[in-house]
């Protein structure tokens, strides 16, 4: 038997051979399901990192940094689904809201699999846990 997976399956699609379950003597053939299910295995020679989440076609992907790089706005690189770096300079201070998208990265459309849907790129700043008195007051007189 052959399944051909196409491009923009999600985890809710289920394939069903109406006769190629259960086929034990004297019983009835039952249904075979298919389930879909994510993995973060190695695709291709790439390992899939769990900061992804597909929304419909488009994929979330959650880039975390630390607070000097968020405050720099230092250039990040994202490792796509298929192996290919996105280097990205944002010219902008970036905050825990800051979500940046990129147009035509993201899943295969189901209807179209040749036209893909975003890629939206949300930050997770990492706050220092300790800081001294001093850097506190440096960093709150910058602010001001």
């Amino acid at each position: 038997m052959t399944i051909e997976i196409k491009p923009g399956f999600d985890t809710d699609k289920v394939i069903t051979f109406p006769t190629k379950g259960n086929e034990a003597f004297a019983y009835h053939q039952s249904k075979l399901n298919i389930h879909f299910a994510l993995s973060n295995e190695d695709v291709n020679g790439v390992v899939i990192n769990n900061s992804y989440v597909r929304d419909g076609d488009n994929l979330i992907y959650t880039h975390s940094l630390s607070l000097e790089d968020a405050l720099l706005s230092k250039p990040i690189q994202v490792r796509t689904l298929d192996g290919r770096n996105i280097n990205l300079s944002l010219d902008e201070t970036i905050t825990p809201q800051t979500t940046h998208v990129i147009s035509g990265e993201g899943m295969p459309r189901k209807t179209n699999s040749k036209e893909r849907g975003d890629l939206k790129i949300r930050f997770n700043i990492k706050f220092p846990l300790n800081l001294a008195v001093a850097n506190k007051d440096a960093i709150i007189d910058v602010l001001k």
